[in-house]
């Protein structure tokens, strides 16, 4: 599913769509944000020293760090 294809549906199928998936996606920009590159990086460098799960371990780490943007109105 993209924006795209949401917008395109009637707004009662969209929303249930939104209620039933709204656990499994999250909205995130194209392009990364320097603060989620950053995120990567560390969490690059922690799977290095070994430990964690790649890629998994970097991309939470992005997603968490712009959830956390976004809630403090940085983006």
């Amino acid at each position: 599913m993209n924006l795209q294809q949401l917008v395109e549906m009637d707004m009662g199928s969209a929303v249930d769509w939104l209620i039933e998936n709204q656990y499994d996606f999250a909205l995130v920009p194209k392009k990364p944000t320097e603060a989620m590159c950053e995120a990567f990086h560390q969490a690059q460098e922690e799977w290095d020293e070994g430990g964690v799960d790649s890629p998994d371990h970097q991309w939470n780490a992005m997603l968490k760090t712009y959830e956390k943007e976004s809630k403090e109105g940085e983006v």
